[in-house]
């Protein structure tokens, strides 16, 4: 028998990202001798996606960091610390001629 419906074309799937804390440390040279080590916060966030496929039709709802986690990506010095993306939700849809 051949599949009917929506379900037989539909699949989905997620991922997790995480990093732990990493240790920065700024040239002692350029800070006046200061020592400038710090933390930047370990995260973990989570991504998912939604795929329609079927004949000629693809449809695709990406989802990243779908708890909506407050991280920090990366540093350059301890008051420039730049935050990770917020929930993003991305769609797509692809039709073959």
């Amino acid at each position: 028998p051949q599949a009917t419906g929506v379900l037989p074309y539909l699949a989905s799937g997620n991922g997790v990202c995480s990093e732990f804390s990493v240790l920065t440390n700024l040239a002692v040279a350029i800070n006046c001798g200061k020592n400038n080590t710090f933390a930047v916060p370990s995260y973990l966030y989570t991504d998912a996606a939604v795929f329609y496929n079927h004949r000629d039709f693809r449809a695709i709802v990406n989802v990243r960091n779908l708890f909506d986690v407050d991280y920090f990506e990366s540093s350059q010095s301890q008051t420039r610390v730049f935050p990770g993306d917020p929930l993003t939700v991305l769609g797509s849809i692809f039709w073959e001629l």
